[in-house]
């Protein structure tokens, strides 16, 4: 869980991480069902859903969800979460369709991982619906493919100082 401060990035300079807060639960709800075949419980969320989700979010401990932030805008969503001794990067949302807000969420998932390998040099991994073109985003940002499910494919981010892509 993280407050609405300034968690990574630096907003003169270009898109920052900021934590999500109960008033984001509206606009994230939003982006969440207009993207909602990108995940994989694709029903829409209303507004109870959400706060009942929020609630339980802001009680997790390691689980820490983001504001992609351009200047003052919300450009989208990003959460990290430990699971299994592993950083799990979820609720990936681009939620502002702008021309700038593609490179403000590669930015933000950038900031993402650094943040989460800060916290503990643990392998990251995002889980992704199989065909989604959200797969060829994280392989243009350092992660690879490393597992194909049926439905799903496992994603690790390869990066400098990550795991070998294939470890534990």
């Amino acid at each position: 869980m993280t407050s609405g401060s300034v968690v990574a990035g630096d907003p003169a300079v270009g898109p920052w991480l900021r934590g999500a807060v109960a008033g984001d639960q509206e606009r994230l709800r939003l982006w969440r069902n207009a993207a909602a075949g990108a995940f994989f419980q694709s029903a829409a969320i209303d507004a109870e859903a959400q706060r009942r989700w929020f609630e339980g979010y802001l009680g997790r401990e390691e689980d820490f969800l983001f504001m992609v932030m351009e200047a003052a805008e919300p450009r989208g969503c990003l959460g990290v979460r430990l699971v299994d001794g592993e950083w799990d990067v979820y609720n990936v949302i681009r939620g502002e369709r702008t021309a700038g807000s593609r490179g403000a969420m590669g930015r933000g998932l950038e900031l993402l991982v650094d943040f989460a390998r800060r916290r503990a040099k643990l392998p990251v991994r995002a889980v992704v619906l199989a065909g989604n073109p959200a797969i060829g985003w994280y392989e243009r940002h350092g992660f690879a493919v490393v597992r194909r499910n049926p439905g799903s494919v496992v994603m690790r981010w390869k990066g400098a100082s990550a795991l070998p892509v294939g470890e534990s």
